[in-house]
């Protein structure tokens, strides 16, 4: 039986010992000459199924015990973990916690299936406008996303030194509010980014998260570290087809009269066309995953008869009189399309969306047909879908009168 959890919005020095359920965001290196001698220790930033934040550290002999097991973005059980004010800021504790953990002799360490993980993924993006007009501390640490506007196309070094981990880049991020930022790449992170856009074509874009960029004393945002897909994500030239059934090479046409939401901020009150940055955490149980269109229009086609044998096979069922639900007629060229029901997580909140052919297609490689074709039941949920799980996704969405008319909780993905 799992262990009680204490919320990390709940953690107080008044209960030193605690347990917590958490995914892993990063995890350093750090030493000291006045800390253990110098011993290496480490310290980690973890989120809750909530969204907070929280610092933990490991020290010797605890490190040696749990570092090989601790892998960023996996999530755990903590147990009996004990808490202490934080005083000490390095530039892993950024508006965290009022408090961090420290992991003791007794604390165990229990790993979370990833179907268990109902939290989002911890990203915090701050509009870059807050960033450009508050004097942020130094040293302070910045979730963004932006559209790369420049990069130095050669590395740069800094000092006289000219070897590796002098080696810096700038680039220039925008987000949707035209704001522009300057950031700087270092070491890894700048060979990762590098070594991406030489794939890059001169008319695609580049959509660029940095997740725990620091921000210093000369107004830029800087990226340190080894390079790691959870921290560097770009979506290039197809951006668009991942999350649209209406592909475009250009981002800002994608977002144009579009607003930038969370899920939180999404109202059925309110028609419009909105963007969230989410992420996949499970698709709808006991919920269709698939309907018969019509080719032309991919409107569903319904059968003529009211009356079905709802144990036909696919073939039986396609072999159907049917009729576009559309402006299509009768007996329409017809095809089996995705149609799956998807809960998908940001910091905030969650949100169940309904997202269909073109966007299944990038994650899943065998057609609806195929599928169909070869479930033993007619309500079976293929194992295939599961590849949609995980994705963090850009999803544009169409909210019109008929979501609040109908009271649905579920939005498609246009």
């Amino acid at each position: 039986m799992e262990p009680k959890i204490t919320p990390f919005a709940a953690i107080t020095t008044e209960k030193p010992n605690i347990n917590i359920r958490c995914k892993l965001l990063s995890i350093e290196t750090f030493s000291k000459p006045n800390v253990d001698n110098g011993a290496p220790y480490l310290e980690a930033i973890v989120v809750d199924e909530k969204g907070d934040r929280i610092c933990i550290t490991l020290k010797n002999p605890i490190k040696k015990k749990h570092e090989s097991m601790l892998k960023e973005q996996e999530a755990y059980i903590v147990q009996n973990i004990y808490v202490q004010n934080n005083f000490n800021m390095n530039k892993l504790n950024h508006w965290v916690h009022s408090n961090r953990l420290m992991m003791i002799n007794k604390s165990s360490v229990l790993p979370v299936p990833s179907s268990d993980w109902s939290g989002n993924n911890g990203f915090r993006f701050i509009p870059f406008a807050y960033l450009l007009t508050c004097a942020l501390p130094e040293k302070h640490t910045a979730d963004v996303i932006g559209k790369v506007q420049y990069y130095d196309r050669e590395p740069k070094s800094y000092g006289s030194n000219n070897d590796d981990k002098s080696k810096y880049i700038n680039l220039e991020l925008q987000d949707l509010e035209g704001s522009v930022i300057s950031c700087t790449l270092w070491r890894d992170y700048m060979v990762t980014f590098l070594g991406h856009m030489k794939n890059v074509k001169d008319d695609e874009c580049v959509i660029l998260v940095i997740q725990f960029g620091r921000t210093n004393k000369f107004g830029r945002l800087t990226h340190f570290g080894k390079p790691q897909q959870r921290r560097f994500r770009s979506i290039t030239g197809t951006f668009a087809d991942t999350v649209s059934d209406t592909p475009t090479k250009d981002i800002d046409e994608w977002f144009a009269n579009s607003t930038c939401v969370t899920n939180d901020d999404l109202s059925f009150e309110s028609p419009g066309t909105y963007v969230i940055l989410a992420e996949i955490i499970a698709i709808e149980p006991d919920m269709p995953w698939s309907y018969i269109s019509c080719k032309k229009c991919h409107k569903t086609a319904n059968p003529v008869s009211k009356e079905v044998d709802l144990t036909l096979d696919i073939d039986q069922q396609l072999a159907l009189k049917r009729t576009c639900s559309g402006t299509c007629g009768d007996n329409p060229q017809i095809a089996v399309r995705f149609k799956v029901i998807v809960r998908v997580a940001d910091e905030y909140d969650t949100a169940t969306l309904t997202i269909f052919e073109s966007v299944v297609n990038k994650f899943v490689t065998k057609s609806a047909y195929q599928l169909k074709k070869s479930m033993k039941e007619d309500d079976d949920q293929p194992e295939e879908l599961d590849a949609l799980l995980g994705n963090t996704l850009l999803f544009k969405l169409e909210i019109t009168g008929y979501n609040k008319k109908h009271t649905t909780s579920t939005t498609h993905v246009t």
